[in-house]
């Protein structure tokens, strides 16, 4: 298998990192050689979060390079666009819709945000907060829920037992393994036009 890179971004208090440790943990589950690295902008709630996850036979380094993400998995839209030049001519970004509590620059258009981030290929955005505060009753479980909408998609090449396997390592709640499921099931209806 090639290197297969993955890019979590997002904000302090979104659980970037768990979501990067998860995807981890899934594709050691799988088999596969890994590397991460995470960076903090501000290391506090609101500033700026990404992770880097790559896997396949040889890693070189925990980086990806500039231009090579194979999937973005944004946890909030603005810094999806702040990362958005690491991805890959035939990536696929999966972000959440909507900014995170506070994070929309004054007098920038969420809409026009959308669509930049659409303008560079294959783009899904997920209402993943309102769907984990309707559904499984925690908007903290958004950033479970869109991996579970990236894997259902087919667009992160590990295994929805690795993917479970890891939830429960990783996060012991029963809530979290429910927004992985919603986020499968969601991912199915959006690859098919019907999710809401």
């Amino acid at each position: 298998m090639k290197v297969f890179n993955v890019l979590v971004c997002g904000v302090g208090g979104q659980g970037v990192v768990t979501t990067g440790i998860i995807i981890a943990r899934a594709a050691l589950v799988d088999g596969h050689h890994v590397k991460v690295c995470e960076t903090r902008g501000v290391a506090k709630r609101g500033g700026s979060v990404v992770v880097h996850i790559r896997w396949g036979e040889e890693v070189a380094s925990p980086l990806i390079p500039e231009g090579a993400t194979d999937l973005i998995l944004g946890l909030d839209p603005i810094e999806t666009l702040r990362w958005l030049s690491m991805l890959a001519p035939t990536g696929v970004v999966v972000s959440e819709s909507e900014p995170f509590s506070g994070h929309l620059p004054e007098g920038c258009a969420i809409q026009h945000v959308r669509d930049q981030i659409r303008s560079r290929g294959v783009v899904f955005f997920v209402p993943a907060t309102a769907w984990a505060a309707r559904e499984v009753g925690s908007p903290l479980q958004a950033n479970v829920l869109l991996v579970g909408v990236a894997k259902s998609l087919g667009v992160l090449p590990v295994s929805t037992h690795a993917l479970e396997k890891a939830v429960r390592a990783t996060l012991p709640y029963a809530v979290s393994i429910r927004a992985l499921q919603l986020g499968l099931s969601r991912g199915k209806e959006l690859q098919e036009g019907k999710a809401d």
